[in-house]
């Protein structure tokens, strides 16, 4: 008898399972199974639910039933009566043991990722909706898409198959919460975690930017220390996952914004003038190298800071406030890194290291906040340049050599308009556009 099942999850009468036929199935009720291998006789196996008086518990009841043909189907049940008793008592504990775990809920994890995108909002959600979107965020040598049906509307499904070679593993995820233009959702059916709910949410920033949001609950096992573990070590994978796709999202919607024959007529424009142009005007467009500071006496550094305004950044896009980092030198030469800030869901805190690039000024690190057994990979290390530094200590302004990020920290959380006035010209002599700062509140500052 073939041995498969139209779903794995839905049941239904006429349904194949490991050599057993579904004869009859009531939900939350009871389930008949007729045997399906050559026996002297007939046999069923049936499971049947009913609750008790209090309403939180449950009996199962799990019955064997065999018509035997002739002498040989009694010399058979007979002859399995005792492996049938030791077999089914420990099959009915396993069922028994697992419905408790399911019904326990999960230790779940949380992960956030968003960025900002250049295109309205509708824009951004129909590139979602286009076939062969799915196809373009997977990677193919980790991802096979096996079936999709019903696309990211309520109730569409996907089914994956994710590994390297033949060691794969099947992920089977449904659609649902679909609201046109602003969100989406899926969730896994079938797969490698616990819990996985993953939530794709689009909202209008102007008319023609969105803030892009991936926020998923997930649960690698359902609870535990070793499922807490699986969530520190998942984080930083997922983050380079996200990051990647939203890349891709970006870099799609701008090719089709812009087209290529556009791109290349402005390219051929921008050649021909800048051919004109003499060489030191070239030269004076390209920014000078970022320079940090001639010295920094990593003792005197170390302690408390507190941030007094920074450029906008998606690391910090869910801070609200009272934002402070506290550095600590370690026996290995490097400085333990504590960033603390308040969310609209609390005070949150950050761990992680920064290690010395320049070891004549002790001006240039870089910081990671990923676990240490990922410190290998360069892309998790960020660059940590302090370009501007108050003579006692009192300020500093930290940066990195793209000008995309920009600092303003001191020693206490208000900071006199005289030094603020001297932290913006450090910045704004090594080439930062000080208009983008922001500042940073800390109405609660003083509290614990």
């Amino acid at each position: 008898m073939p041995r498969y099942r139209r779903d794995p999850d839905a049941c239904a009468v006429g349904d194949i399972i490991d050599g057993w036929r579904v004869e009859a199935y009531e939900p939350d009720r009871l389930l008949r199974l007729a045997a399906g291998l050559k026996l002297p006789g007939r046999g069923w196996l049936e499971f049947s639910v009913a609750p008790l008086d209090d309403g939180a518990r449950s009996v199962i009841r799990q019955t064997a039933i065999f018509d035997p043909r002739g002498v040989t189907g009694r010399l058979y049940w007979y002859a399995v009566l005792p492996l049938h008793a030791l077999v089914f008592r420990g099959l009915l504990r396993r069922i028994a043991r697992r419905g408790v775990q399911d019904a326990a809920p999960a230790d779940l994890s949380t992960f956030t990722y968003c960025s900002m995108i250049g295109a309205p909002a509708a824009e951004v959600f129909r590139w979602y909706e286009q076939p062969g979107s799915l196809a373009a965020l997977t990677p193919p040598a980790l991802v096979r898409i096996e079936e999709q049906d019903g696309g990211i509307g309520d109730d569409g499904r996907v089914t994956l198959s994710i590994g390297i070679g033949p060691a794969r593993v099947r992920w089977v995820a449904r659609h649902y919460g679909y609201t046109a233009g602003r969100r989406f959702c899926d969730e896994q059916v079938r797969g490698p975690f616990a819990v996985w709910r993953h939530a794709h949410l689009f909202e209008p920033i102007g008319p023609a930017q969105t803030l892009h949001q991936d926020r998923i609950e997930f649960a690698v096992f359902r609870r535990g220390a070793l499922n807490r573990f699986a969530a520190a070590v998942l984080r930083p994978v997922l983050t380079l996952a996200f990051a990647h796709r939203h890349r891709i999202v970006r870099a799609s919607l701008d090719r089709a914004r812009h087209p290529a024959t556009s791109r290349w007529a402005a390219a051929a424009v921008a050649l021909a003038v800048a051919a004109t142009l003499q060489p030191a005007t070239a030269r004076a467009q390209t920014p000078a190298p970022l320079r940090t500071v001639s010295f920094v006496d990593l003792d005197r550094y170390a302690g408390d800071w507190f941030e007094i305004a920074r450029f906008p950044n998606r690391f910090q896009r869910q801070c609200v406030g009272d934002v402070r980092v506290s550095y600590a030198r370690r026996p290995d030469g490097r400085l333990e890194v504590v960033n603390r800030r308040r969310t609209a869901d609390g005070q949150t805190e950050a761990r992680g290291v920064a290690r010395i690039v320049d070891e004549q000024t002790f001006a240039r690190l870089k910081v990671r906040f990923a676990p240490a057994w990922l410190a290998f990979l360069p892309v998790v290390w960020r660059d940590y340049w302090i370009i501007g530094l108050a003579a006692d200590y009192s300020w500093a302004v930290v940066g990195e050599p793209g000008r995309d990020y920009l600092w303003i920290l001191a020693r206490t959380p208000r900071l006199d308009d005289d030094a603020v006035a001297a932290a913006r010209a450090a910045a704004r002599a090594s080439g930062y556009d000080v208009e983008r700062l922001v500042r940073t509140s800390h109405a609660e500052a003083g509290r614990p």
